[in-house]
């Protein structure tokens, strides 16, 4: 029996609702943002806005999970604390290129962890695609040095 089990057991009505209060979960999280690459995907997590700012609210770490989505294995964790910024930013590292992954976020607060955020999914990027989005730009300029014009070219490659 907890003590919010034993308070209402005892009738104390007061006390279950200031313990009810006092033992808040964090809220779940909302904003998710991913930028998946080949081999790696970089993901911000926006921390949920806390109701009241009591010690026992604020938020202290952040969980993220991951796996392939076509697997039914165990995942991937990953737990950063939370440092006083608005978000959290993971690093995931060594994915395979051009496969889908799925992805959920809570975060804690000195009472536990909240609710999953869930239906996250992403793909990396495929090797084929990654050559795709070379991005070619032609620059040119023209010069006068008296009659004489030139013009010169320049081809610009940048591979994001």
């Amino acid at each position: 029996m907890n003590a919010i089990e034993f308070a209402r057991d005892n009738g104390n009505s007061r006390i279950v609702s200031l313990l009810e209060h006092y033992s808040a979960l964090p809220p779940p999280i909302q904003i998710i943002t991913l930028s998946p690459a080949q081999t790696e995907a970089t993901v911000t997590v926006t921390l949920p806005a806390i109701p009241e700012n009591h010690p026992l609210f604020r938020l202290t770490q952040v969980e993220v999970s991951f796996k392939k989505s076509n697997l039914l294995g165990s995942s991937a964790q990953l737990v950063k604390e939370v440092t006083g910024a608005d978000t959290v930013v993971f690093e995931l590292k060594a994915l395979q290129p051009g496969t889908e992954y799925k992805l959920k976020a809570r975060c804690s607060n000195r009472n536990g962890f909240g609710e999953w955020k869930t239906g996250v999914v992403f793909a990396t990027i495929k090797e084929e695609e990654r050559a795709e989005k070379a991005i070619a730009a032609v620059s040119e300029c023209t010069e006068s040095d008296g009659e004489q014009k030139m013009t010169r070219r320049a081809m610009v490659v940048a591979v994001e």
